[in-house]
């Protein structure tokens, strides 16, 4: 009876340590760490890594109509303009065809625009205000010697930021006047700032010593 009794309490102890053992084992007795994802399991989201590319267009929907007004054609732009050459600003930003209408008030696009955006008002284009917002750089030290090209459109983590490249393609051309250039980037509501940068390359004698590059 005693042996019986005895491998009883054997069998009850083993029973128990591997009980204990496998308890353990999935984290129970409240000694587990709390996960850094505040209990749910999965894997905390990263932080965004700035500066981010974003996709640009011209109003049109591609890159190759950015000059919306200014000298040198039917632009509303046109006359006087400054002598900073490197003096380009945002002139304002639409988040609706109203706030367009407001900015460029009986503004229309060039003839030359393809169907159907040609000689609209700036308010009548079809865009998604929904995912674009509408941004609108002003330059009053331009003029036809003058060629740009937006270069790139980068968002940080407290603006967006467009680059954009202005350089010289004639070599005698005396005019100054003002022009605007209009481009669409993702929804944003953060400030947006523009930088202009050069070509690196030597200006033309007629401008020197502090003209700006060549083409």
């Amino acid at each position: 009876m005693l042996r019986y009794v005895t491998h009883q309490r054997n069998l009850f102890s083993a029973c128990l340590l591997t009980f204990a053992l496998a308890l353990t084992a999935c984290g129970g007795g409240g000694g587990g760490e709390t996960p850094g994802d505040g209990g749910t399991g999965g894997t905390p989201p990263e932080a965004p890594t700035w500066p981010q590319t974003l996709e640009f267009r011209d109003f049109t929907g591609v890159q190759a109509y950015f000059r919306i007004a200014g000298s040198g054609g039917t632009g509303h732009g046109g006359g006087g303009g400054s002598s900073c050459q490197t003096c380009i600003t945002v002139y304002g930003i639409a988040q609706s065809s109203l706030e367009m209408g407001k900015l460029l008030p009986d503004w229309k696009t060039y003839s030359d625009w393809p169907a159907p955006y040609n000689s609209k008002l700036f308010s009548e284009l079809p865009i998604d205000y929904s995912t674009k917002t509408a941004v609108v750089l002003e330059d009053l030290g331009s003029g036809d010697r003058y060629q740009y090209a937006v270069k790139k459109v980068e968002e940080f983590a407290e603006a967006v930021t467009i680059t954009v490249l202005k350089c010289t393609v004639y070599e005698v051309y005396a005019d100054s006047a003002t022009i605007q250039l209009g481009l669409l980037i993702p929804k944003t509501t953060k400030p947006i700032q523009v930088v202009l940068v050069q070509s690196g390359k030597p200006t033309f004698p007629a401008y020197g010593p502090n003209g700006l590059g060549a083409c």
